[in-house]
């Protein structure tokens, strides 16, 4: 919203929370969104393990 508002952007950012990864990549083709989505899902679960460990 600050890039918005300093006219870094033409348009405010979207609300309704994080845009979801096959979301992201729609236009990767595949089969590299699925090994995509696969990797930063299990990224995130470790960094949350770690994080709460």
């Amino acid at each position: 919203m600050v890039l918005f508002h300093l006219g870094v952007l033409d348009s405010p950012p979207r609300t309704g929370g994080p845009i979801p990864y096959e979301e992201r990549l729609a236009e990767v083709s595949a089969p590299l969104p699925a090994e995509l989505v696969g990797y930063l899902e299990g990224s995130a679960e470790g960094l949350v393990e770690s994080l709460t460990a």
